[in-house]
């Protein structure tokens, strides 16, 4: 690397890193730098350790760290970047984590969620997050800029997605109450990013694979952005960000309204685990609050064993009910109490239901507006058919333990081959 490290004042790249992450919010603060070797996450990391010169506080340099994942899923070339990363994290005298994905892991996430990428970023995040906290980092810088942006966004419009889809990634997302996941970059584009490089004269890896015409993201940053840029130049990127700015401001909105029902399902569980721990002390047989006074319950009280009886006797297909328990805790199986659903309004039901898929990582972009409301409508249906089991894309199936619970199942198929995704956008 020939150019020096610091340079008298910010360059364009670096005025705009440090309003996006200004110094009042990680000055004291451990920040993990995840870093691939491409050029966007180098671009990154040299603008980051700039930052505490430009801000005359050198000692600063010492809360970064760098984290990289190393996917063992391109051989040598796979090798080469943790190798880049490692002397580029030794050379401007930061610390450097590497994580490694284990690949019977990586295939039996695949299975689980029916593509190769996402299992991929599943447990790539997985992994900056251990580093992360190994480093005790507050913050996880990603390297994702505007024109990731647009290609997710274009990518969500194509695949039917709703506002909560359209408005984008933000900036900043909690993972949890020690972490958070910044994106300081997603107003800088990749134009800038190279550019930037060229003058550091910065080397960086180029992942051979983002050239494939086999992932659709890929095409889009190849082929549909410009054929958008010769059909509306210089204006196809702003109007798409005004949309999902209007996203945005709409789904906050309808995020405060779905406040109410989230606290209301979680006031319900907690009804069902004190009930629940009442029934354990006294040694009755666990069954739903709702049903605790059925007349089927009251006409056995001397008979403990009828209690699941009296649940299960209309539905003949719930004889694994029992195992319900350790089902619950499977990272395919959702347990919800139903009353909250039935007096919510649908669209709220909808979004509630979303969420949890987006929660889980199930195949979000094979459910359309039409299996959104069947689901909704199956939910909020009284009485409920107890012996139907409607199923939805991905191989998820709902069911209904007894009178007062749902159950959502992702039962994944021992498939031999897990098929490629189509590139899924960050978030």
């Amino acid at each position: 690397m020939s150019s020096s490290l610091f340079c008298s004042s910010p360059r364009p790249f670096e005025t705009a890193l440090l309003a996006a992450f200004p110094l009042d919010a990680w000055r004291s603060r451990r920040v993990c730098v995840a870093v691939s070797g491409g050029a966007d996450s180098v671009a990154l990391l040299r603008g980051l350790v700039r930052l505490p010169e430009i801000t005359n506080n050198p000692d600063l340099r010492r809360n970064f760290f760098v984290a990289t994942v190393d996917h063992r899923s391109r051989g040598a070339e796979s090798d080469g970047d943790v190798a880049f990363v490692e002397a580029l994290a030794a050379e401007l005298g930061v610390d450097f984590f590497r994580r490694t994905l284990d690949p019977t892991e990586l295939e039996a996430e695949a299975r689980r969620q029916g593509s190769w990428e996402s299992a991929a970023r599943t447990l790539r995040y997985r992994a900056l997050v251990d580093a992360a906290k190994s480093g005790s980092a507050r913050y996880l810088a990603t390297a994702h800029h505007r024109d990731d942006q647009l290609e997710t966004l274009l990518f969500r419009l194509f695949r039917g997605a709703g506002f909560d889809g359209l408005r984008g990634v933000p900036a900043v997302r909690p993972l949890d109450e020690a972490l958070v996941l910044i994106r300081p970059l997603l107003a800088v584009g990749r134009a800038e990013i190279l550019a930037y490089l060229a003058q550091l004269n910065q080397p960086y890896r180029v992942d051979s694979s983002n050239a494939s015409p086999r992932y659709a993201r890929n095409r889009i940053r190849n082929e549909l952005a410009p054929l958008l840029e010769s059909i509306f130049p210089g204006r196809w990127e702003s109007a798409l960000l005004r949309l999902s700015e209007l996203a945005a401001e709409t789904e906050t909105f309808f995020d405060a309204q779905t406040a109410p029902l989230d606290a209301e399902i979680a006031a319900a569980k907690r009804r069902d685990a004190l009930f629940a721990r009442t029934l354990d002390a006294l040694g009755v047989p666990n069954v739903s609050p709702n049903n605790a006074n059925n007349a089927n319950n009251a006409n056995n009280a001397n008979n403990a064993n009828n209690a699941n009886n009296a649940n299960n006797a209309n539905n003949a297909n719930n004889a694994n009910n029992a195992n319900n328990a350790n089902n619950a805790s499977s990272p395919d199986v959702v347990m919800l109490p139903l009353e909250p659903f039935r007096a919510a309004p649908e669209p709220l039901v909808r979004r509630y239901f979303r969420q949890i898929w987006r929660d889980r990582n199930w195949p979000l972009a094979a459910m359309g507006a039409d299996e959104w409301r069947r689901l909704a409508a199956a939910v909020r249906k009284t009485p409920l058919d107890r012996r139907a089991e409607p199923q939805f894309p991905g191989d998820v199936r709902l069911t209904f333990p007894d009178s007062s619970t749902l159950r959502l199942e992702r039962r994944v198929k021992n498939a031999g081959s897990v098929p490629v995704d189509a590139s899924p956008p960050f978030d």
